[in-house]
């Protein structure tokens, strides 16, 4: 009797790594983000992921890797920058947040339209550099903060070492008297 492992590949779940490495591909992404988002969909690792596309589904697919390269070079040579694409769950999420498929594909037709006048790239900048300042001011406040805090470290030790000084002085006194009365005492 043949047993079959737990944590077997289905045919559903080799078709969706299929399909997502391959997007990945048109759009120019990584196939690591792809076994990623694979695995977030399977409670796979990525690792297992890059290994069953690498050993079985890759083989599967040569023909439609060849075009969704092709593909990739054509849209790079047409646009500078696409838009990500909304992913299954993307799109599953906005309908189940009160949108339709419509609007889904109205959005994304807006999208590519302000792509096409260079809207798009031009608000994305936009933003860009707004976060960019935004992230400067917080590294700014962080430095001012780290040299308070190393002002402090430094007058702290300094107060410890002047203490410490203090105590072995006192120290020192007492033990002198204490000799210069033990000498008295032996004479």
């Amino acid at each position: 009797m043949a047993t079959t492992r737990q944590d077997a590949w289905t045919e559903d779940e080799d078709l969706l790594l299929a399909e997502v490495v391959l997007r990945h591909i048109r759009e120019g992404g990584t196939q690591l983000s792809a076994f990623k988002e694979v695995g977030r969909n399977l409670s796979r690792t990525a690792a297992a992921c890059g290994f069953r596309w690498n050993s079985y589904v890759r083989k599967l697919h040569k023909a439609n890797i060849e075009e969704a390269k092709q593909h990739r070079k054509e849209i790079g040579q047409k646009m500078e920058y696409v838009p990500k694409q909304l992913t299954r769950q993307e799109e599953q999420s906005s309908i189940q947040q009160g949108g339709s498929r419509e609007s889904v594909l109205e959005h994304a037709i807006e999208i590519l339209q302000s792509v096409r006048r260079g809207e798009y790239g031009q608000q994305q900048f936009q933003h860009l550099q707004e976060e960019n300042e935004r992230l400067r001011q917080e590294k700014d406040e962080l430095t001012d903060r780290l040299m308070k805090l190393e002002e402090e470290y430094v007058a702290f030790f300094e107060y410890v070492d002047k203490k410490r000084n203090v105590m072995s002085y006192d120290v020192g006194v007492r033990t002198s008297r204490n000799k210069g009365a033990l000498e008295k005492v032996e004479k």
